[in-house]
């Protein structure tokens, strides 16, 4: 079946009983015995749940692995899988990553005694020379958030099975529909759910996809220990959002081509950061790695002053920190999604004072268009 008929029919989530097109919401936390000899498929809703079951096997076949893993964010998956590694194993990890998982991977460092290597993957070369024989974990992330790198999945997948690495592909920003690392020969795959997945900005989530059976009872194993799972009603937001996932994921490439296109002759634009426009560095690579950019568009300004004069004029796109929703946001990476980090962090990371960054909504691109010209000449 094609992938917008597996968003709506893969799940497995019919309702035989009643004929209900739309699964039920198991919302029980625990599931009575047969009796005290014979138990049932279910016991307790930390340890599996039917409708995060539905939920579960839905991800994974959309993103071609066996196993589904859905936990209550996107920090709680990935930390998931850090914690499957032990004391002095070394991590190779996309320097410019998520701030979450920095801080994450900082904090591994810290008291668990990972080492961790972080470098650019966007840089093959460089990137291959950062494994060693000791490198059990290669994250990264493609494209990045909110520079936009691109890296070589199949190349760095290749380079890490070399060194008997795992590696693990953040497809947050592309999901699915765009991009399927698996394919490419990643290990694991995980989302923040609370993004395309879901769409309509009203759940947080996150999946661990693999197709590694030892890996994902490992994972399982921390699901139902420590507990951080996704909750039912969390998991039928989920399916409900993922229905229309590649109708959305369509009109949000559209219009980020578009608005890239319009901001990469902006005057007041002195530099943007979109994977879809010919200019950029990988953009050959991203055209055969993925079907599409995403709604992700990030831009330097001249300065600091002016990108928050821009962002507060701003009417239709939302001054918040996610991305992925139906409706346009905009965010300030250097004081918002990074603003933990310290400057000299930052500065390493590539995220700049100037820098603005624009996730495009499903709305008519002309109002979005209008909207950044108005907030231009208001911020001027």
């Amino acid at each position: 079946m094609g992938f917008a008929t597996d968003a709506i029919h893969g799940g497995d989530g019919n309702d035989d009983e009643t004929g209900a097109v739309t699964p039920p919401i198991h919302l029980s936390t625990t599931f009575a015995r047969h009796s005290v000899e014979e138990g049932r498929d279910y016991t307790y809703s930390r340890h599996n749940n039917p409708t995060r079951e539905h939920l579960e096997k839905l991800v994974a076949r959309l993103e071609g692995g066996s196993e589904g893993m859905a936990f209550a964010s996107g920090m709680a998956a990935i930390t998931a899988i850090f914690s499957t590694f032990t004391n002095g194993d070394h991590f190779v990890v996309t320097d410019n990553v998520y701030s979450g998982t920095f801080r994450a991977l900082r904090k591994l460092q810290e008291h668990n005694g990972v080492k961790i290597t972080f470098s650019d993957s966007s840089n093959l070369v460089a990137f291959k020379h950062s494994l060693t024989d000791e490198t059990k974990l290669v994250f990264i992330e493609t494209p990045t958030n909110p520079l936009l790198k691109v890296s070589d999945i199949s190349s760095i997948a290749e380079a890490a099975h070399e060194r008997g690495s795992l590696l693990c592909v953040d497809n947050s920003c592309l999901t699915p529909y765009l991009q399927q690392p698996l394919s490419l020969g990643a290990d694991l795959v995980i989302h923040s759910t609370s993004k395309y997945f879901s769409g309509h900005s009203d759940t947080i989530g996150g999946v661990v996809i693999t197709s590694n059976q030892e890996i994902a009872a490992a994972l399982r194993s921390i699901q139902s220990v420590n507990g951080a799972v996704l909750s039912p009603f969390d998991c039928w937001l989920l399916m409900r959002g993922i229905k229309t996932l590649a109708l959305r994921m369509n009109r949000h490439s559209e219009n980020g081509q578009l608005i890239a296109e319009y901001l990469s002759n902006h005057p007041k634009v002195s530099k943007v950061y979109y994977p879809g426009l010919p200019s950029q560095p990988n953009s050959e690579l991203a055209r055969r790695q993925s079907s599409g950019s995403g709604g992700i568009v990030s831009v330097e300004l001249e300065d600091q002053a002016l990108a928050i004069r821009f962002l507060n004029s701003l009417k239709l796109f939302r001054l918040a920190e996610s991305v992925g929703g139906v409706e346009s946001m905009a965010s300030h990476p250097y004081t918002m999604t990074f603003g933990k980090l310290s400057v000299e962090e930052k500065d390493h990371m590539g995220i700049l004072p100037q820098l603005v960054r624009l996730s495009a909504g499903i709305e008519d691109v002309e109002d979005l268009i209008e909207d950044i010209d108005n907030a231009f000449e208001k911020a001027s």
